[in-house]
């Protein structure tokens, strides 16, 4: 799910072909919605909010699975070099 901020507006174009060729699909939100996870109800609320896969672990007693940079690192590599997705039609302005 996107958020939509300035940095969004700016990138979206880019973003979408570099998720696209990295394999991503997307679906209207209807249609996502309809997934069992989303009818799932927790039945908790975080201070701080959360998203919906935590706050099922809180409900449950479940601890979070702890932080593995893997991917943060694989996003640092795509974000430091030029992607040929990035510099289509769309992503070059």
């Amino acid at each position: 799910m996107l958020h939509e901020t300035a940095f969004t507006t700016l990138m979206l174009h880019g973003l979408l072909d570099l998720l696209h060729h990295e394999g991503f699909r997307f679906a209207p939100l209807p249609k996502v919605e309809k997934k069992p996870a989303y009818a799932v109800d927790p039945g908790v609320a975080s201070p701080d909010g959360g998203p919906l896969p935590y706050l099922v672990l809180m409900a449950r007693h479940l601890k979070v699975p702890p932080f593995t940079p893997e991917p943060a690192k694989r996003l640092n590599s795509l974000c430091r070099q030029p992607h040929p997705a990035a510099t289509s039609s769309h992503g070059a302005h």
